[in-house]
């Protein structure tokens, strides 16, 4: 008899291992798939390694817009967008999920001496008006301004912030000569050229300009006195960063929302952005 009850009480125990370590797989199983802006990006192939209720499949080829039209469509789990989200996206149904701010630091050659710019300054360089770091307390030599893609956040936010809206245009072109101003694809061939180029200057993410191999050889100069740095909310170049979901989330994807916000998802984030707590 003893043995009987000895035989039911291992195999009770048995099962429970075997559903706990069911649970456990399924949940550690489920894909969280991701689709916008590259910047967030590099938060969320951190949070793949770090977080492990859930894998993730991560495309950040096409950027916010994609992630904004994946997400309304029902397409995705989760979107990524750099900047506020579109109102006729938010009009489909899509909730934002702040999750911290994106720094859009100005990045020059190292062996630029210039240090810190102000506002007009850079507007002045980046529609065409000061071609020259003399101007500015440099060198006497040209400017050379690198842009990333047009349907890059970056490049909006800093357009919205620096050129008041101002669109990079065909008359800016102009304004250079169509020699001075060159638009790039992704933003490490824009650190690529500065880190070539003494008269290089161009606005990048802190997230994608730092911990890159050419980042030796570029640094960001202050704006408006104001160091850009993921410690300091008052740098004037940012844009809050969001994760977005069609209506409210399902269990496994709410789950990793709440953890972004935690202090260990937070943690992550601060590697990169101004977090929100």
């Amino acid at each position: 008899m003893k043995n009987y009850k000895l035989t039911i009480a291992l195999n009770i125990i048995t099962l429970f291992l075997i559903l706990g370590f069911t649970g456990s797989s399924a949940s550690a199983e489920y894909k969280i798939k991701y689709v916008g802006s590259s910047t967030v990006g590099r938060f969320m192939e951190d949070a793949a390694v770090t977080y492990s209720h859930a894998g993730f499949e991560i495309n950040t080829k096409s950027e916010s817009g994609a992630g904004e039209r994946a997400v309304a469509a029902g397409e995705v789990d989760l979107g990524g967008v750099d900047g506020e989200v579109k109102p006729e996206i938010l009009d489909q149904g899509v909730k934002p999920h702040l999750i911290g701010k994106d720094v859009i630091a100005v990045w020059v050659n190292t062996e630029n001496p210039v240090t810190d710019l102000s506002i007009s300054q850079l507007k002045n360089i980046f529609v065409g008006v000061t071609v020259n770091w003399k101007d500015l307390g440099g060198p006497d030599l040209p400017i050379t301004v690198y842009l990333v893609k047009p349907r890059s956040a970056n490049r909006n936010i800093f357009s919205d912030t620096v050129l008041e809206g101002v669109p990079y245009s065909d008359e800016v072109r102009q304004r250079f000569s169509g020699k001075n101003i060159l638009s790039l694809q992704a933003g490490s061939d824009l650190l690529d050229k500065i880190a070539k180029d003494k008269g290089g200057i161009g606005p990048l993410s802190f997230a994608l300009g730092n911990g890159q191999t050419m980042s030796k050889r570029v640094k960001k100069v202050d704006v408006d006195g104001q160091i850009a740095s993921v410690s300091n909310p008052e740098y004037p170049i940012t844009s809050p960063i969001y994760l977005i979901t069609n209506g409210e989330p399902n269990p496994a994807t709410k789950e990793f929302l709440d953890w972004t916000v935690s202090s260990d998802g937070q943690s992550i984030i601060k590697r990169y952005f101004i977090g929100v707590k």
